[in-house]
């Protein structure tokens, strides 16, 4: 970790003397890593009641916002995230470069007669004290400060729910900041720098910026889960598999309140739940492209049943975003299945049993006990219960990634080992055969550790370990 002294964490952006250029075009090649994806930019206009959003390729995205900065008559904003098409919905998430938290200290009292730079200075050294992983850039919003941490390797949209919930321990780490909850969301936008804000005239501008042999300081995102306390709620090498569903019988169900003493047990469920409706919404799409409904059309007998587990599942997905009310996202995910010419009502009346329980979570009822367990508020089916309302063939469970039995499990495993180019057992024991034979040959001939280890490409622990067994 980096420290700041005393006399950096008191000194004036320009009397730093920055080596990192850094505006909204550098940024963005912080944020962004797939160039073909896509990124927005929104726009409102002094005085206009509505926002005006465009999506653009991510290489496009660098040239459009050169264009926005010193904009002074309009609030101009960007995604934080990039997407698969031209739409800022999570259902299009595509990766995720950076976590981040919105400090809205101007609402506190003791906040009240200091400027962007004080705040700043006092957050950075509360978390060189605490020993936190200071952040890649602090950036003054115009009227508060966003805190950003850039990541060294993208995190892709499997793993939303563990990037979810390091927003939510930022907004209890940083709760006298005047951490804003709605900033969390994945489809957030923040504002560009080198722009204006509106409502007071202050510019965009980075406060702070973390660099190390002029470059800005990037993470690796399980080190920040981890150095924020986010391993010891759950662990992301853990697979979250939920076999069993909450039985039926609703009087024995009982209301389970959020408190200080099970906020942690409940984000551990909040995430493991999390998970299972991404992978039950990964393998519902993909059963019907296998199908061909994805051309055809979903047939009658078979589409509302299909499309009730989906969206039930997307409510799954997004239970650690911000907005518990994610039933846009739902209709985003089963779009590319459902008749054209469907209305809005008509797709609420096929799954209103969800989105009753949508309006339910969103009042705050979320949690259910039944037999010394917590589940949510949601339908939670079992494998068994999707393969027997789906009438899986054992060659469709192959084709799937996450729903299976035990009959089929072994046959999946292998497709998904093969895909990625893992060898079978036998072709693995073979080829460690070959290495070790390999490395007593290379030492045979008189050949040291370090010589034998870059013929190998490998290491020289490697090596020892080789000629040992």
């Amino acid at each position: 970790m980096v420290g700041l002294s005393t006399s950096v964490l008191r000194s004036r952006p320009k009397e730093r003397g920055n080596s990192v250029s850094f505006d909204a075009s550098t940024e963005s090649g912080l944020l962004y890593r797939d160039s073909d994806a896509f990124a927005s930019v929104m726009w409102k206009q002094r005085g206009a009641k509505k926002p005006r959003s465009q999506s653009y390729k991510v290489f496009e995205i660098g040239g459009v916002l050169e264009r926005c900065c010193g904009e002074s008559h309009a609030d101009v904003y960007q995604s934080q995230n990039w997407f698969s098409c031209p739409s800022r919905q999570k259902a299009h998430l595509e990766g995720m470069a950076t976590s981040f938290f919105d400090a809205d200290y101007y609402k506190y009292s003791k906040y009240q007669g200091k400027v962007p730079l004080e705040v700043s200075e006092g957050l950075l050294a509360e978390l060189e004290e605490k020993g936190y992983p200071l952040p890649s850039s602090v950036i003054c919003s115009g009227q508060g400060v966003y805190v950003k941490w850039y990541f060294s390797t993208a995190l892709g949209r499997e793993n939303l729910p563990f990037w979810d919930l390091l927003q939510i321990r930022f907004l209890e780490v940083f709760r006298d900041f005047g951490a804003d909850p709605a900033s969390r969301d994945a489809s957030r936008v923040l504002r560009v720098l080198g722009t204006y804000n509106q409502k007071n005239g202050g510019r965009v501008e980075a406060l702070w910026v973390h660099e190390k042999n002029r470059e800005v300081v990037r993470y690796d995102f399980w080190e920040l889960f981890d150095a924020f306390g986010c391993s010891r709620i759950v662990k992301p090498s853990k697979q979250f598999q939920l076999v069993s569903e909450m039985p039926t019988e609703r009087e024995a169900r009982e209301i389970v309140e959020e408190t200080a003493e099970n906020r942690e047990m409940l984000q551990r469920r909040l995430v493991s739940f999390a998970r299972r409706g991404l992978h039950v919404v990964s393998d519902l799409k993909k059963l019907a492209s296998l199908r061909g409904w994805d051309r055809e059309g979903i047939p009658d007998g078979q589409r509302d049943l299909w499309l009730f587990w989906l969206v039930n599942h997307v409510c799954l997905a997004y239970m650690t975003s911000h907005d518990p009310r994610n039933y846009h996202e739902a209709l985003a995910e089963a779009a590319p299945f459902i008749p054209q010419g469907w209305s809005w009502a008509k797709f609420c009346n096929k799954v209103s049993a969800i989105y009753q329980k949508v309006q339910e979570m969103a009042s705050g009822c979320r949690w259910l006990s039944f037999g010394g367990k917590v589940w949510p508020l949601y339908y939670t089916p079992s494998n068994e219960r999707l393969c027997e309302d789906f009438k899986l063939t054992p060659f469709e469970l192959q084709q799937l990634d996450y729903i299976r039995t035990e009959d089929t499990r072994a046959a999946q495993q292998k497709r998904k080992r093969q895909e990625q180019g893992m060898l079978e057992r036998g072709e693995y024991l073979a080829h460690a055969q070959e290495r070790r034979d390999l490395a007593k040959v290379l030492c045979s001939q008189g050949k040291s550790l370090r010589q034998i280890a870059d013929a190998m490409s490998t290491s020289m622990s490697q090596v020892k370990r080789l000629l040992n067994n």
